[in-house]
This record gives structure tokens, C-alpha cells and sequence, in this order.
């Protein structure tokens, strides 16, 4: 969100993304995370 609005968060959401993805391959119990389950692969559109 803030990304959105120009805030400069340094976080990389493509990364943080695919270490979620990473960890969820290894681990066996569900990963919650609102982020996660929002981030989208291509656009809307």
C-alpha cells in the first residue's frame, strides 16, 4: 500500500513473494500471510 501512494519502503515484493513461495514448498502446514494471498502474478487487465 505504501508502494502505492510513493513511499519508499525498500522492500522488494517480487522477492519476499518468491521466498514465501520457496518456503511454502518445504514447509507442511499452510502459510497465512494477506500479502501472499493478494500478490498477483500478471495484471488485471
Amino acid at each position: 500500500m505504501l508502494t502505492e501512494m510513493g513511499v519508499e519502503t525498500g522492500v522488494n515484493a517480487d522477492a519476499l513473494n518468491e521466498a514465501v513461495m520457496l518456503i511454502r514448498e518445504g514447509v507442511h502446514a499452510p502459510i497465512v500471510s494477506h500479502m501472499a494471498g493478494l500478490y498477483k502474478k500478471s495484471s488485471c487487465v
